[in-house]
């Protein structure tokens, strides 16, 4: 297990962890950006579509 520390701009620190054997603080941290693209995608989808009130049961 690896713990890697993150220091954003504003003084916020994230710690992170992975079991992946040898990782790189660059692939962290592109899991990182990549992880929080999909947050902010299902941020904007429920905000803005609505779709929290679906009652489809479904596809």
């Amino acid at each position: 297990m690896t713990v890697f520390k993150f220091t954003a701009k504003n003084g916020r620190i994230d710690y992170r962890v992975t079991n992946k054997e040898n990782p790189t603080r660059q692939y962290v941290k592109s899991i990182m950006d990549a992880r929080w693209s999909v947050e902010v995608y299902h941020r904007e989808v429920k905000q803005n579509c609505g779709i929290e009130r679906c009652q489809a049961r479904t596809s």
